[in-house]
């Protein structure tokens, strides 16, 4: 399958494992939390657009979590933080915005972080699908990348 050789593996999961690495998505993440914190704390708008950025931006501290988790018991590569959590964001947040009928949007604070956050979700998404179907189709394609970029992380410490 050419969609899923170790080198379109290794393409696919560049960005997060080789580029960002952790601290840059932690940091990443803490910057878009701080912008929900300051959003929600000033701005008294009631209401779905409120609830969505609310609910959302509580699932999405399972992202930490999970990183968490994973550098003390797992790889500790963020591509399987992405594969694992990445599905359960990002298909819920699609699921919520059609719950409110994307009715959460506005010219409120809240309302464009929700319209910013959904373009930002919407290139995450098109990211997450095509590495979940890749992982998919090639699990022991995505076992060997990940044990190759682990043992390759450990002898350049």
């Amino acid at each position: 399958m050419s969609c899923c050789t170790s080198q379109t593996i290794r393409k696919l999961h560049h960005m997060e494992d080789s580029v960002m690495r952790m601290p840059g998505l932690y940091t990443f993440w803490t910057v878009l939390y701080a912008v929900v914190l300051s959003v929600l704390s000033t701005d008294s708008t009631v209401g779905s657009s409120r609830d969505f950025l609310m609910i959302m931006a509580g699932v999405s501290t399972l992202f930490p979590a999970f990183s968490g988790m994973n550098m003390v018991y797992g790889n500790g590569l963020p591509s399987t933080m992405f594969l694992a959590m990445g599905p359960i964001y990002q298909y819920l947040y699609w699921q919520l915005l059609a719950y409110y009928r994307a009715d959460v949007y506005g010219t409120h604070p809240i309302g464009v972080t929700n319209a910013v956050f959904t373009g930002v979700t919407g290139l995450f998404t098109i990211d997450m699908v095509v590495k979940t179907w890749a992982a998919t189709l090639n699990p022991r394609g995505y076992k060997t990348y990940a044990e190759e970029k682990v043992k390759q992380l450990e002898d350049a410490q």
